[in-house]
């Protein structure tokens, strides 16, 4: 059989060598989102963007935070062992190209190489973490009655700025490689598979009827066939990528592909080479899977096919080729123990070779670490570490013995040693430490930034909810007569369905018919009143962040400009809205028109029609994140910005009434090689 693809790039020699120690960063779930509407309800389905337990601060505040959070972390490392970063999904909340701008502004700023990128469930046109848009099921279906792609393209600003699957594999490429000026393309990567059988082997596109099975013996076939290797970083080491049926991931649904292997990005990284002392070297490799691997309608649920285990193990099994010694460590954007069973039967196997040494998630957003030897039963003589990470999203915080709260949005900070012991044998140690951000790792704080971020607290707080919910009382009434009167609309449209005059009007009726996208509507706009109150609370803090905004300094009297302009804008523009609202609601306006008004976030001060002061350039408060994280690391403004994030973070928690992590912050456990 022809091999059908070049090796792209020229394959160098052997990776960062050491006899010291090797040290990576890891995020998950960042969750960096658009704003979107509001909502007091913790729930997905109320609203398009299930925002719905975090406030506008903390949001806004998310990537200034991250960025002074790595790069406490890399102070917390040596620089010359640092080999990158791993980045293990849902760098967005929702599949937003915009918000996918975020990390990539941080990777840059802290001048990081990226190891890895695993893809999440939010992204890929995936509904928010929940529904595959681009499912065989969600277009013969779903779509009828819930068509939340166009709620998607509304939100997003058209169909450019939603990630569709080629889109999301593009953007995780261009980040894992933001410091090359001449890699490869995903379209130079891209390997066409016709189909699969059962995992057995496969056919490439255009082949023919000629038929490749998997077997040890074809591996290094197998590996040269999908394993792209490029050059890496002034290290000297080495990545490989995998992309496969990345031409068709857009257009075709699963169910529908002439092939039956899914759109499949993974890579591979060689991280570091130990030298022992007879000189003999052990090089350690990062594989980060993609468990995206499937066409279910739901997206949240992880799979990775026997297809792309084959990959893995060839990739290993020519690793192991060319030097017995080489260990590896697996990341997914999952984690091992929610693989569903057909996934986990073969991922077991594979687990249970003893040159793998670590693996690493994410998606449950709580720190946790969990023996899959005695977890699955692999019968391994070593023990088989998982690492799963805490999200940016949900503040899981740690408790000290005086019962003070601490931020536990942390990234992991994992380093490994190379030791000799008396016998003359050598292991490899792991330090695992979950590392969060304190407020004495924040660049430019000073007394004047912690009094009015005291005062802030004084005068405004950060939870709400018991306001709104107040008022929802007072207006449940009205509300009422909405959801009455939708109940009309919703019988009236069935009995026309059901004693169609014709069959035209039949056809129309079908599709007029969305009760369920009624009641989605008729929920979502009770969040309008969470919306309302919430500026009350954001006001403030814009105005405190202008405050600390220098006049001697052109681009902070820029932002200052905006900021103010912004201020004042909402100030209006709340007034304005909410008295429409309550006009809507006595006028028993359908729940269509009453969501409509949960889009004040979204609204840009500035533009054409949209500039009530008549001046200005386009700005919404989405816009604020990015101001925030491009002010200079150790502005005051950006200071206080990140200082009142945290607070408002841990209100949330405390609002909710969560319990705190219960894992430490250190772990350490060693592999024998």
């Amino acid at each position: 059989m022809t091999i059908m693809r070049a090796i792209v790039g020229t394959p160098v020699g052997s990776g960062a060598y050491s006899s010291g120690h090797a040290s990576q960063i890891v995020v998950s779930d960042l969750h960096l989102e658009h704003l979107g509407p509001r909502t007091v309800f913790k729930n997905p389905i109320i609203d398009r963007f299930p925002v719905s337990n975090r406030t506008a601060i903390s949001l806004l505040t998310a990537p200034a935070h991250l960025d002074a959070l790595l790069r406490s972390a890399r102070q917390a490392v040596s620089r010359k062992d640092l080999c990158g970063l791993q980045i293990l999904g849902d760098a967005t909340e929702t599949p937003s190209v915009r918000e996918a701008t975020y990390i990539d502004t941080i990777i840059k700023r802290q001048a990081l190489a990226v190891m890895g990128y695993a893809r999440g469930n939010h992204s890929s046109a995936h509904a928010f973490g929940s529904l595959n848009t681009l499912s065989f099921g969600y277009q013969a279906f779903v779509h009828r009655y819930f068509p939340i792609y166009e709620e998607m393209l509304d939100a997003g600003n058209g169909a450019e700025n939603v990630l569709t699957p080629q889109k999301t594999m593009r953007v995780m490429h261009d980040v894992i490689h933001h410091d090359e000026k001449n890699g490869a393309t995903p379209e130079t990567l891209n390997v066409r598979v016709a189909k699969g059988r059962n995992g057995a082997g496969y056919q490439l596109e255009g082949r023919g009827a000629e038929y490749m099975r998997f077997d040890e013996v074809k591996n290094t076939q197998v590996f040269q066939t999908f394993w792209c290797s490029q050059p890496g970083d002034k290290k000297n080491t080495k990545r490989w990528e995998c992309l496969i049926n990345y031409h068709e991931a857009d257009t075709v649904p699963f169910m529908r592909r002439h092939a039956k292997v899914c759109p499949i990005y993974m890579q591979a990284f060689e991280e570091v080479r130990f030298v022992k002392k007879d000189g003999t070297d052990v090089p350690v490799y990062e594989i980060t899977l993609d468990g995206l691997d499937h066409g279910s309608i739901y997206s949240a649920k992880p799979y990775i096919s026997v297809f792309q285990i084959r990959l893995v193990e060839a990739f290993i099994d020519e690793m192991l080729k060319q030097n017995p010694e080489a260990r590896f460590k697996i990341s997914s954007h999952f984690p091992m123990t929610m693989l569903p069973r057909a996934s986990k039967k073969e991922m077991k196997k594979l687990l249970a070779r003893e040159e793998i040494i670590l693996v690493k998630a994410g998606h449950t957003h709580s720190r946790d670490v969990t023996d899959l030897n005695k977890e699955f039963k692999l019968k391994r003589e070593s023990d088989l570490i998982q690492i799963t990470l805490p999200a940016f999203i949900d503040d899981e915080p740690l408790e000290d013995e005086q019962g003070q709260y601490h931020d536990g949005r942390a990234v992991g900070i994992e380093r490994m040693k190379l030791v000799q012991n008396s016998d003359g044998t050598h292991q490899i140690e792991i330090e695992f430490m979950f590392k969060a951000l304190s407020p004495e790792d924040v660049p430019g704080v000073n007394a004047e930034v912690r009094a009015q971020l005291a005062d802030y607290r004084k005068k405004h707080g950060y939870v709400h909810a018991p306001a709104v919910m107040k008022e929802f009382k007072k207006m449940w009434p009205r509300l009422v007569a909405t959801y009455g009167s939708n109940l009309k609309r919703t019988l009236w449209r069935l009995f026309k369905s059901v004693f169609p005059w014709t069959k035209e009007r039949f056809k129309d009726v079908y599709e007029e018919m969305n009760t369920l996208q009624d009641v989605v509507d008729s929920l979502t706009s009770l969040s309008t009143i969470q919306m309302f109150h919430e500026v009350d609370h954001l006001i403030p803090f814009l105005e405190s962040v202008s405050h600390f905004l220098r006049a001697d300094d052109d681009h902070e009297m820029a932002v200052k400009a905006q900021l103010t302009g912004l201020t004042e804008y909402l100030k209006v523009e709340k007034v304005a809205r909410r008295r429409q609202f309550i006009q809507a609601i006595k006028k028993v306006a359908p729940p269509s028109e009453l969501r409509g008004f949960n889009d004040l976030y979204i609204r840009k001060k500035g533009g054409p029609n949209r500039d009530v002061h008549g001046t200005g350039a386009a700005i919404s408060i989405a816009d604020v994140a990015k101001i925030l994280l491009e002010l200079k690391a150790d502005s005051p403004a950006r200071a206080f910005a990140i200082l009142a994030g945290m607070e408002a973070s841990l209100a949330e928690f405390e609002f909710e009434g969560g319990a705190p992590t219960e894992v430490a912050n250190r772990h350490r456990f060693v592999v024998p090689v």
